[in-house]
């Protein structure tokens, strides 16, 4: 049974954030192509429409991606959108 390096870890965690970060991307571009040109409301059926994703999905992965990067400040389970504000608020400073 192979046991995981500090290093490995670390490499895991990177690849899994590139990894959400490239579905926002994804997910940006296609809801931005489809209003950018267009006063269009985004609501919950265009978001399904335009990414295949629930808007619930997304804030999983951002709730995800938040606990990835702030490991010790958050949790998915404390998912406040207060506490996302001020985490990015504290890194910016």
């Amino acid at each position: 049974m192979k046991t995981h390096t500090q290093n490995d870890l670390q490499e895991n965690k990177f690849f899994e954030i590139r990894r959400i970060l490239g579905n926002f991307r994804d997910t940006e571009t296609k809801i931005r192509n489809a209003t950018a040109h267009e006063m269009i409301a985004v609501n919950e059926k265009m978001i399904q429409k335009q990414t295949q994703k629930t808007s619930q999905e997304i804030l999983v992965q951002i709730g995800t991606l938040l606990e990835l990067i702030f490991p010790e400040e958050f949790s998915k389970n404390d998912f406040i959108y207060d506490d996302i504000n001020k985490l990015i608020l504290e890194s910016l400073d």
